[in-house]
Parts: C-alpha cells; structure tokens; sequence
C-alpha cells in the first residue's frame, strides 16, 4: 500500500499553514478540501467567528454540491 504524499502549502487566511493529501496521480485529494473547511469552519465557531464560520459552511456547502452529495 502506498502512503499519500502530504505537501505543506500556506494560505494567506489567518496566516496558518494547510496540509493537503495528494492522490497517488499527483493530483489534489477534494476530502482533503473537505476535511480544511470543515476545520476552518470549526475553528471559527471556537473563536466566535460566526460570519467566518458562516462563509466556510457556504463554501462547504458549494463543494458537495459540485460532489453531487444529497
């Protein structure tokens, strides 16, 4: 089994630095996407952000659209 290769990449949102799995192909893992928003989402919410955390829910919200989740 092969292990994912894990790239650093850092985003200009609150200065913090995301992991993000790549497929065994090279390209971007979308439940690594997933997984970022929904933890960006969550964060706010901690830290009373709730228009941020408002914004992550839209943003999760567009991708599972594009997944054709129910």
């Amino acid at each position: 089994m092969e292990t994912p290769k894990v790239s650093v990449r850092s985003s200009v949102l609150d200065g913090r630095l995301f992991t993000e799995l790549d497929r065994p192909t090279g390209q971007p893992c979308i439940d690594t996407k997933e997984f970022d928003l929904v933890r960006n989402m969550m964060i706010a919410v901690v830290e009373e952000r709730y228009r941020d955390a408002a914004s992550w829910r839209d943003k999760l919200s567009q991708l599972r659209t594009k997944k054709n989740w129910p």
